[in-house]
């Protein structure tokens, strides 16, 4: 019966260290980052832009650092329909 209970207690130990939540990386209060899917529905469609000639959409970035860590050069590109 005692080796039952400790078992048990063990038990019961073990899931609640498991069910816990991992920690979360980001400092107290503060927010995750936002998702590329709410990154574009907060840009807004076309009733944002009304007579907007041109839609124009980052298509890549290049950015290279020299061994300083300093920025030696970036590249940005579009394309715009």
């Amino acid at each position: 019966m005692k080796a039952f209970l400790v078992g048990l207690i063990l038990d019961v130990l073990a899931t609640s260290v498991w069910a816990q939540e991992p920690a979360s990386p980001l400092p107290p209060g503060d927010s995750a980052p936002p998702t590329a899917t709410d990154r574009i529905r907060k840009a807004g469609d076309a009733a944002k832009y009304k007579g907007a000639a041109y839609v124009i959409v980052l298509d890549s970035t290049v950015n290279r650092v020299n061994d300083q860590g300093s920025l030696a050069a970036a590249c940005i590109h579009y394309t715009s329909c």
